[in-house]
């Protein structure tokens, strides 16, 4: 991949169906393009963290439109919410099935009030794109909340720092990098 930039790499799709013989493909079909790899996916990486990567077309906001298109459960796939609370900003991670309760995100911070930041913060703080926001490899180090009963499953999935990127991991994995508080519902 001469004189590309090293973030950069080309992926081969998994039985797509398509006609393309060669490779690389030259078709501007979406999952033929070129394919960054995020910061939440380098972050990830770093930590020696096993992750399967998800990725689809980007046409909605939203965790519920993002399992859809993946076929996954809606209750395993997480938006990530920038909030912010009386003492600075949080991430707020509530299955895509779900609405945030800012009156229990704020009981979970002890916090008097929750609401959610304005779409110029939530880019400034984490260096993503509205629809692409991620707690891995975020620029800034913020507290991570999470709905209780989401935490509790085996495997969970968040967006990876990229529109129409998912990554699904273990949920001890999430746990032990990002130390969730959860928000009892």
């Amino acid at each position: 991949m001469r004189g590309q930039a090293p973030f950069v790499r080309l992926l081969r799709p998994r039985s797509c169906g398509c006609s393309i013989g060669a490779w690389p493909p030259v078709s501007t079909a979406w999952h033929h393009r070129l394919v960054a790899v995020t910061r939440g996916m380098r972050f990830l990486r770093e930590c020696g963290v096993e992750f399967a990567e998800h990725r689809y077309e980007h046409r909605v906001k939203g965790a519920a439109y993002a399992a859809e298109a993946l076929g996954l459960d809606a209750a395993m796939v997480a938006k990530t919410l920038v909030a912010q609370l009386d003492d600075g900003f949080a991430f707020a991670l509530v299955p895509g099935d779900r609405e945030l309760s800012l009156r229990g995100l704020a009981r979970a911070a002890g916090s008097r009030s929750a609401s959610l930041a304005p779409e110029r913060d939530a880019e400034r703080l984490t260096g993503y794109q509205i629809g692409g926001i991620s707690p891995f490899g975020s620029k800034s180090a913020l507290p991570v909340y999470a709905v209780a009963d989401w935490l509790g499953r085996e495997r969970v999935a968040l967006n990876g720092g990229g529109r129409g990127v998912i990554l699904e991991l273990a949920s001890a994995d999430l746990a032990r990098l990002l130390s969730p508080i959860a928000i009892a519902e």
